[in-house]
């Protein structure tokens, strides 16, 4: 059998120990968006969508579809909040959207960590 196209197995996070894998980079990515009016969120989801397609293990492609969902469900819920920023709660959406955002990223770091799939990369909440 030849080893030269296998990766060794993921071996569980240390304590103390940080895995900076590819779904983490994405994950950190989107936590920093809101401090750079989004900017760096575009580039999580180009960083997801090229990773996408030659995940390095199993577990990574939920962690690529979740934040490809991720994004596009906040620039809906974005859409969708047009009214409330007529009607001059602009901030109030844009705090609830965020965060929303930035929570999601987190729990999917945190499965990165483990290093885990995420339970249910289509879902709306988690």
């Amino acid at each position: 059998m030849d080893d030269r196209y296998s990766t060794p197995p993921v071996r569980p996070n240390s304590a103390g120990g940080f895995q900076l894998n590819k779904p983490t980079i994405v994950s950190l990515c989107y936590m920093l968006g809101p401090l750079t009016a989004g900017l760096v969120n575009v580039l999580g989801l180009v960083l997801a969508y090229v990773w996408r397609g030659t995940p390095a293990e199993h577990w990574e492609e939920s962690h690529f579809r979740f934040h490809i969902r991720s994004f596009w469900y906040a620039v809906v819920a974005s859409i969708l909040a047009i009214p409330v920023w007529v009607i001059g709660l602009r901030w109030l959406a844009v705090i609830a959207i965020g965060l929303w955002f930035v929570a999601r990223a987190f729990l999917a770091l945190t499965e990165a960590q483990k290093p885990q799939p995420v339970p249910n990369p289509e879902a709306l909440f988690w």
